[in-house]
Order: structure tokens, then C-alpha cells, then sequence
């Protein structure tokens, strides 16, 4: 077993790796004290990667009696999954969950993700639902802009989105187990890749991936457009790294990004490319005004990255830049007297 699966001091622990910029204060803060999960019972972990590491310090910790234990650990220049993969081995709790910086959690969030893995007796990665919070600001780039990402409606009405990429913000696995499986995998720039490797290992050891509805978590900020298109050239190269973990979801995946093959699309989005770039830069950032422009820019980016991944070359995005975002949320829309989302 890796090092880091002792002895638990809380029943979870939250750990949310950290964008550009970003301080652990505001509003996520007031979303964790509404919990509905003993305060004292669980831990927050803020983790952010610091490309000078002359600018580190010793982690922050704050911890108030009754109050929810927090620490902000910096470490070296890193990419995402490892920041996770770091913040696992420093967690204190028995059950980790992961949630991008991006959500809030409801109020039911860990007392749900906690609930799942104790009524399945353990083995197995859990994966929540994402929902718009009612007062974001319409037309903001966020994580959903991306091709494929926005979760949407099953058959039941409930909202969930795909296990590989939409709920890569929002995720659980015992401490045990995840180290039992071998931690994070390596080799990927991505979480939405490397969650999708550690859940084939999951199920290859007889565990398996699944859903807990009530684990809900509100998607408040937005990002830039540098942001989207690293995110998604860098997925592109992690998905043919992901060859070598489950060639089956590989495959899938090619198919569904229409990647198998080479398609007349394709040609079309090179001529257009340079044109696209500067309407996406020099237009207001608004998903309405761009739309299919912006789109294939994104799926263009994706492609490029699997093509040199599968060349062997370097990545054309730095894949160790953190994520820039902002808060979205609109002072002039009001928030509904009914509770649509099911308990926040």
C-alpha cells in the first residue's frame, strides 16, 4: 500500500485544488459551515502549486473549536491530478472527496459522499451532480463551455453528467481504497483522464463507479478563454495517454470526439482557425456571441493535442499554469424561494 493510508482523524476530507490567484475565504467558506455533516468531523484542504518555489511557505492551517479544520498547502510547480494526488497523502479524513474550485457544495454535499460509501460497504469511486447556481450570470465562459462537458437530463429527470469528464469537480473515494488502487495515475496533464484511469482501476480490483445524486455541488465561477483551450488541447493529450490504462474507453472516446479517422472537418478547421482566434479574443467573452465559432475552436484545440501526443511532442500549452477564474455569481438575479436544487 502507499504511503499516506494510516489512521483517520475525520470521517472526510475535502480537497480542492486552487486556480491562479485563488485564497480559501468568502463564499466557499460559508458553504462549508452550512453543512448538515458535523463541522468537527470533517477537514477542508486548499492545495496550490507555486511555480517559484522561493514564494512557498509552511501550509496554513486554521482551526476554531466546533468550527471546520482548514489548511492551504503550497507546494512545487505541478500539474492537477498530482496536487490532488499530494492533497490525498496530507488528508487527515477516511473518505477523500475532490471538488474543483470552481463549485460550491450543497449543504447535504459531504454528509451524502460520507452516506454512499458507507451503504456500499467502501469499494468504489462516487461521482456527484454539478448544477448552474441560480444566480450565475448567463453566457460567462465556464468549465460547461467546453464540447461535451455540460451535464445534462436522464431519462428520471435527474441531472448527472458524463463519469469521465463532468464529474471530474466532484468526486469521492475512501482513503484506503484509493491508495489500495495506487493512488492518482501518472502520466496525465488532466483530472477529467486521470479520473477515468483510476476508475477502470476501481473496477478491475471489483469495486465500482457510481452515482450519488444527492451529492451536489453549484458551479459559481468563471474562467478565460486561455483556460478553456488549455484545458481542452491538454485532455486531447490525455486521451491517448489514456490508451494505455483502458484501451476499451480509449476507443470510445475517439469515436464520440471523432477522432478515429480523418474527417473533411477537419481541413475546414485549419483554414478557419486563424480567423477564429481572433473573433474569440477580440469579441466580448460571451458563450451567446460566440457560439459554434468558439466551439470548434475548442474541439480543433482538443484534436491538436491528441495529434501531438501521439507524435510524442511537447506539450503547446504549459501544462503547469493554474486555472484563472472569477466569481459569476449576479447581484441582480434572486435566488428561488423553492429549493429546485433538492436540498443546498
Amino acid at each position: 500500500m502507499l504511503s499516506g493510508a494510516g489512521m483517520a482523524d475525520y470521517d472526510a476530507s475535502i480537497i480542492i485544488p486552487m486556480g491562479e490567484g485563488d485564497r480559501p475565504e468568502g463564499n466557499f467558506c460559508e458553504a462549508v459551515e452550512k453543512q448538515t455533516w458535523p463541522l468537527g468531523k470533517f477537514e477542508v484542504i486548499f492545495i496550490s502549486a507555486e511555480l517559484d518555489s522561493r514564494s512557498m511557505a509552511a501550509h496554513d492551517e486554521r482551526r476554531v473549536p466546533g468550527a471546520v479544520a482548514m489548511r492551504h498547502i503550497r507546494i512545487a510547480g505541478t500539474v492537477e491530478p498530482d496536487l490532488i494526488h499530494r492533497g490525498a497523502r496530507s488528508a487527515r479524513g477516511s473518505c477523500l472527496i475532490f471538488l474543483g474550485p470552481d463549485l460550491l457544495p450543497s449543504s447535504h454535499f459531504v454528509e451524502a459522499h460520507v452516506a454512499a460509501h458507507r451503504d456500499r460497504n467502501g469499494w468504489g469511486l462516487a461521482y456527484g451532480v454539478s448544477l448552474p447556481h441560480p444566480r450565475l450570470r448567463p453566457g460567462k465562459f465556464t468549465r460547461w463551455t467546453l464540447p461535451g462537458e455540460k451535464p445534462v437530463k436522464d431519462a428520471t429527470g435527474d441531472v448527472s453528467g458524463g463519469e469521465t469528464v463532468s464529474c471530474c469537480g466532484n468526486f469521492s473515494i475512501l482513503k484506503e481504497r484509493y491508495f489500495d488502487a495506487g493512488g492518482m495515475p501518472g502520466g496525465y496533464f488532466t483530472v477529467a483522464m486521470a479520473l477515468a484511469a483510476l476508475g477502470g482501476r476501481v473496477r478491475k480490483k471489483g469495486g465500482s463507479v457510481f452515482h450519488v445524486p444527492r451529492a451536489r455541488a453549484m458551479l459559481w465561477r468563471s474562467t478565460d478563454l486561455d483556460t478553456l483551450r488549455r484545458w481542452m488541447y491538454l485532455r486531447g493529450m490525455d486521451l491517448y495517454a489514456l490508451k494505455k490504462d483502458d484501451q476499451d474507453l480509449h476507443e470510445l472516446l475517439c469515436r464520440q470526439f471523432q477522432l478515429d479517422r480523418l474527417r473533411l472537418i477537419w481541413m475546414l478547421d485549419g483554414l478557419y482557425r486563424a480567423t477564429r482566434e481572433k473573433i474569440c479574443r477580440e469579441s466580448p467573452q460571451d458563450v451567446r456571441v460566440l457560439g459554434a465559432i468558439l466551439e470548434r475552436l475548442l474541439i480543433q484545440d482538443r484534436r491538436q493535442g491528441y495529434r501531438d501526443a501521439r507524435r510524442h511532442k511537447r506539450p503547446a500549452w504549459n501544462p503547469m499554469t493554474a486555472p484563472v477564474f472569477t466569481d459569476a455569481l449576479s447581484a441582480e438575479i434572486e435566488e428561488p424561494t423553492t429549493d429546485r436544487f433538492g436540498g443546498l
